[in-house]
């Protein structure tokens, strides 16, 4: 079953709109991509989702990231640290920065450190987060 395949695809992504659509043979390497139609379906039935929630317009953040990442777990439970393979100008970094802020996805107070150290910073995976 789909659902005991992949779990954290369905405890994530079970309330995003699904569908099918037919794939060109250059796949998303074409400046048309995605002008096809996506005809809806259940979730298991379906070749795609979208970002889009199935009873609400609001989205999710579903992102097709054509480089390597990690999401490594925080000692928060439920929270987690991001790694993606991808270098940058800090200039570039700054603007990536504050639209994760404006978007709600990172919190300001991590925003603003990051400015000020001039790089943002996680824990390493082995130092958890002293209690008080």
């Amino acid at each position: 079953m789909k659902q005991d395949e992949y779990p954290e695809f369905f405890r994530l992504g079970g309330d995003l709109s699904s569908g099918n659509t037919v794939f060109d043979e250059n796949g998303s390497k074409v400046a048309d991509f995605g002008t096809n139609p996506i005809t809806t379906a259940e979730i298991t039935e379906s070749n795609v989702v979208t970002s889009r929630l199935k009873d609400i317009d609001h989205h999710k953040v579903v992102i097709d990231l054509d480089m390597d990442a990690a999401l490594i777990p925080s000692s928060t439970p439920g929270h987690y640290h991001l790694i993606i393979d991808k270098t940058m100008p800090w200039f570039d970094y700054q603007m990536l920065l504050g639209s994760l802020r404006d978007a709600g996805l990172i919190q300001e107070g991590y925003y603003k450190a990051s400015i000020q150290r001039g790089a943002s910073v996680i824990r390493t995976p082995w130092t958890k987060k002293e209690t008080k």
